[in-house]
């Protein structure tokens, strides 16, 4: 993740972006704070014991549930509209390995 693309040189998040999942607290450990998704936990434990009992019950519930999560914007990812993409003419396109 963040500290293997800086190990090879690349500017986090300037060359690439780099998110987490589960809103996991690593500020302690990270030198910046990690662009991450939080998801909602409780709700997915409400729901997932509700299919749970109602598969006790014999009742098949729905096999997907969806839940709306939040991203957490942090230091390591930025917005697409900051800086234009490199573009590479058709020759140098291929050139290129």
């Amino acid at each position: 993740g963040l500290m293997a693309a800086r190990a090879m040189g690349m500017a986090v998040p300037g060359d690439i972006g780099v998110a987490g999942f589960n809103d996991l607290d690593l500020n302690s450990v990270l030198p910046d704070p990690l662009t991450t998704v939080r998801t909602p936990r409780r709700a997915m434990g409400v729901q997932g014991a509700r299919a749970l009992i109602a598969r006790i019950h014999g009742v098949v519930s729905a096999r997907s549930i969806a839940l709306m999560c939040e991203l957490v914007a942090g230091a390591t990812t930025r917005s697409v509209g900051q800086r234009p993409l490199p573009v590479m003419s058709p020759s140098a396109a291929a050139r290129s390995p």
